[in-house]
């Protein structure tokens, strides 16, 4: 048996529709050598009891005080005894062969950093889009510097969990989760890319991403997303730049990206929420007069008539349009969740 030893972790809270089906395509690995490290984050349905009805001497779990994922992953860390450490997310699943995959990557490379392609799938749909980057070795952050917009392009570079971390580089490093309610993994694997030499993307798409799972982060109401946002891309931004790219390889991405999250804004603010009307209109009339947006619209491109026609609104500046298109996409994702998924991936 390989002697390589992943240790996979799961922050746990509420998740009482999803964790049997996330830890049965864990204990059903063809890769068996790992151990399992469930992070209770004081879940108050039946999250825990249906963890506890899996007899599997692998599985470890730990009850904690709710403090958010960023503390219940650093809290799985700690605890973590694995050559490398796979996060996973509780309403998630794995393919079968997924640890079996990375032990041939290890074997034959053996990187700092391993990255691969994922499904993105909504609750109770057929549909499944694939998002993934061709396999690559890179053997050192130079090469990694000429696919790293094009790796952020394809969504691969975004999220922890469809990635795998060697245990050392976290510890000597001291990194850990930042505690915060959005942006925290990019953050950490901007973090951990800038202490390897080594990357391997794999083309294989061994996790499932599902999305549109009720009360999560993405279907809740957020404050100041719009702030957070405008963190997100300066924080790329700052990225690219250390990492020795040019702006000029990088801007036409960053406008994409920043102006398509303003929709997000905008359907954000129609979200179940303690918002009057007016304070409704006042966060769209903030969306589109803030200086980001402004400038960001000058560089962005698009062919999308339906786009086009959004961002007509925002250059003439009217909250009132601008508000109601926010609400045909707060309307739009609510009925037709697997479409909506649909077309923003492939936007």
């Amino acid at each position: 048996m390989n002697k390589t030893f992943i240790s996979i972790i799961i922050p746990l809270y509420n998740a009482e529709n999803y964790i049997y089906k996330n830890i049965n395509s864990i204990l059903n690995q063809t890769y068996t050598n790992f151990e399992l490290i469930i992070v209770n984050d004081s879940s108050t349905d039946k999250s825990l009891n249906i963890v506890k009805s899996f007899d599997d001497e692998r599985i470890k779990i730990f009850t904690k005080i709710n403090e958010g994922t960023s503390k219940a992953r650093n809290y799985g860390i700690k605890f973590a005894t694995g050559d490398y450490i796979l996060f996973i997310d509780a309403d998630d699943y794995i393919e079968c062969n997924a640890l079996e995959k990375y032990i041939e990557v290890i074997n034959k490379y053996n990187p700092d950093f391993i990255t691969n392609g994922f499904y993105s799938e909504t609750v109770h749909s057929n549909y499944v889009d694939m998002m993934f980057n061709s396999n690559k070795f890179y053997n050192n952050p130079d090469e990694l510097k000429e696919d790293l917009v094009l790796l952020y392009k394809k969504h691969l570079l975004y999220n922890v969990w469809n990635k795998l971390f060697k245990k050392d580089i976290i510890n000597s490093n001291n990194l850990k989760f930042k505690d915060i309610n959005f942006g925290e993994d990019m953050i950490f694997v901007q973090d951990y890319i800038k202490c390897c030499n080594t990357f391997y993307n794999m083309e294989d798409c061994l996790y499932h991403y599902v999305r549109e799972v009720k009360n999560s982060i993405t279907t809740s109401f957020i404050p100041n997303l719009l702030n957070i946002r405008i963190n997100e891309n300066k924080i790329l931004s700052n990225f690219f730049g250390n990492f020795g790219i040019k702006k000029k390889e990088y801007i036409d991405f960053i406008a994409k990206r920043y102006i398509e999250r303003t929709l997000g804004c905008l359907e954000n603010v129609h979200r179940k929420s303690y918002l009057t009307f007016k304070e409704k209109i006042r966060e769209t009339d903030n969306i589109i007069h803030c200086k980001e947006t402004s400038y960001y619209l000058k560089i962005y491109k698009t062919d999308n008539k339906v786009i086009k026609m959004i961002l007509f609104t925002y250059k003439f500046k009217n909250p009132c349009i601008t508000y109601l298109i926010g609400l045909c996409f707060y309307t739009f994702k609510s009925f037709n969740p697997t479409l909506f998924n649909k077309i923003k991936n492939k936007r």
